[in-house]
């Protein structure tokens, strides 16, 4: 698929779809589409009032993007959803969903989010595969029973959904300071893109990029390295769970 650009917000498009449904095909994909397009509106909102770049922190503050994400696309969302989760032994616990979704009057979406990194044209870590797995497990411990608890359809779907800054380490330059402009390269954001696709095509439903408008591509100091780094787009990979 080709680049799709969105006004002010940088460019949007999806890797990978590979979603085995036969009714919800076509909505969940909308669906996933929809949410990185309104994440990349959300985002560069905020960053163009506040000058902060809100999707460099953890799981908690992505809520500050997906509510806002959800509510302008007229979905109904309820964050931090009580459940019951079935672990060891049968054994029931009580539990918190991320967000639960309904798209229109027949789509609801369970959804759990995790938020990793991404080195541009670095390999896909095992970490950030462990991410998929956590939120995978976390959605196949929500069973039948409890469920019945949940505002549920027949249409409603449990959503793996990770979001991951990509990174780069900028050389050091005397030219370059922080909150200095530094552009990536699209092919090297394409390529990356392309190494988690790779690795992850067999086991995850759907793989989208967003990269980030110029503005927002600006060097950072980092806690844990000497070298600036430039986070030059967000990757997404959203796996639906049985």
């Amino acid at each position: 698929m080709d680049w799709e650009s969105i006004k002010g917000a940088g460019k949007i498009v999806q890797n990978f779809s590979n979603i085995n449904l036969q009714a919800g095909k076509i909505k969940t994909r909308e669906f996933l589409n929809e949410i990185m397009r309104e994440f990349a509106i959300v985002s560069t909102k905020i960053y163009d009032n506040t000058g902060d770049i809100p999707f460099l922190y953890k799981e908690k503050q992505l809520s500050s993007i997906f509510l806002p994400s959800f509510y302008n696309l007229k979905h109904y969302a309820i964050q931090e959803f009580p459940t019951k989760r079935t672990k060891a032994k049968n054994n029931i616990s009580h539990g918190w969903l991320d967000y639960w979704v309904q798209k229109g009057d027949k789509w609801i979406y369970l959804l759990e989010v995790k938020h990793g990194w991404q080195f541009i044209n670095g390999s896909f870590r095992k970490d950030s595969e462990d991410l998929i797995d956590s939120s995978i497990n976390q959605l196949k411990q929500i069973g039948k029973k409890a469920l019945i608890e949940i505002p549920y359809l027949d249409t409603t779907y449990k959503l793996s959904f990770v979001v991951m800054p990509g990174w780069y380490n900028i050389p050091n330059s005397e030219d370059i300071g922080e909150f200095d402009q530094y552009i990536i390269d699209q092919t090297d954001i394409s390529k990356t893109a392309a190494t988690i696709v790779e690795n992850l095509k067999n086991k995850v439903s759907w793989v989208g990029t967003w990269q980030i408008p110029s503005k927002m591509q600006i060097s950072l100091n980092s806690d844990h390295v000497k070298n600036l780094r430039v986070f030059p787009c967000v990757f997404f990979i959203a796996t639906i769970v049985d």
